[in-house]
């Protein structure tokens, strides 16, 4: 597949038995799913269901990166793929979740704010990128 998408992008050439490296996003995705697991099953339960959101949240986070990595990526919105938006709205739904689960059980919610300005940071640093990129 790397082959086939390389060629089509001028990257390499048919005569070329190889094509460039690429990231092994799949490898990349088990260690931090297995990553995640380690720490949430060392998390000390505060109310049902926080285990879930903060799985959700933090899977979205890692999908959301880790997309970026990926090869023959299909740009939707902005820099964004469909799976990218998916990771969006993992992340929100979390966060809702959260917020609403967190206010029946009477819990502050710093882990929202935290989230919401990471991924605020993160567009606004990729959005820069890609002018700067643009420019030259």
């Amino acid at each position: 597949m790397a082959y086939y998408d390389h060629l089509t992008r001028g990257w390499v050439h048919t005569d070329d038995v190889l094509s460039l490296s690429i990231h092994p996003t799949q490898l990349y995705h088990a260690l931090a799913g297995l990553l995640l697991f380690l720490a949430l099953s060392k998390w000390k339960r505060k109310w049902p269901g926080d285990r879930l959101t903060i799985f959700l949240a933090l899977y979205g986070f890692l999908r959301f990166l880790l997309q970026f990595l990926r090869g023959g990526r299909t740009i939707v919105i902005g820099f964004l793929d469909i799976n990218q938006i998916f990771s969006l709205i993992f992340i929100i739904f979390s966060c809702l979740l959260w917020w609403r689960l967190g206010r029946r059980n009477k819990i502050s919610t710093p882990f929202i704010m935290s989230v919401l300005s990471l991924a605020k940071s993160i567009t606004q640093k990729r959005l820069k990128w890609n002018q700067e990129l643009s420019l030259k």
